[in-house]
């Protein structure tokens, strides 16, 4: 498989920018157009087009290897909970975890001094199942700590924008229906 040269790629869309605005513009004058390639094609500060590329490197998330029923065998997640989110198709219960997911689970049951539980920061790339590893382990937790006779919130999630909050309400909490 061929690698991708970012730079390359970054001066060539640069290029075609600059070379589609001159051609748009219908630019006779070979002087003016001689000025506007310098301009455009120079950095933003100056006039340029586009600014300079970020490159990052995207890495696929790794997988556990490991799924919510196998977790379930390990009496690491509630079993209804499982099996409701399998029935709903929100998460199959076959569906290996990404590493980040499984590992969130965990961390969220494990004993720590005075039941304070650590923060976590979870990324990933898009599409990784970043929702699912603080809504999963939020899920179960609330499921094994039912207590009928306490009113009150037990759980609050803020998110800092309302399109995010949409987004997740309808992908990831109607599937729970009326139980939540």
């Amino acid at each position: 498989m061929a690698q991708l040269d970012a730079i390359a790629l970054s001066k060539a869309v640069k290029q075609r920018m600059v070379d589609f605005a001159l051609d748009d513009h219908f630019v006779q004058d070979t002087q003016l157009v001689e000025i506007c390639r310098a301009i455009w094609s120079g950095p933003p500060e100056t006039g340029g087009l586009l600014s300079d590329l970020w490159v990052e490197g995207a890495f696929p998330a790794r997988s556990s290897g490991e799924t919510l029923a196998d977790l379930v065998e390990h009496t690491l997640f509630d079993p209804w909970l499982c099996q409701h989110l399998d029935k709903c198709g929100a998460v199959p219960q076959a569906r290996p975890l990404y590493l980040h997911q499984r590992d969130a689970i965990l961390k969220a049951q494990a004993n720590y001094a005075g039941d304070a539980k650590p923060g976590l920061v979870i990324t990933a790339g898009t599409g990784a199942g970043k929702t699912e590893s603080f809504l999963l382990p939020i899920l179960n937790d609330l499921i094994q700590h039912q207590d009928k006779t306490e009113a009150g919130v037990k759980c609050l999630i803020l998110y800092p924008m309302n399109a995010l909050v949409n987004d997740q309400v309808d992908r990831a909490l109607r599937p729970l229906g009326g139980k939540w």
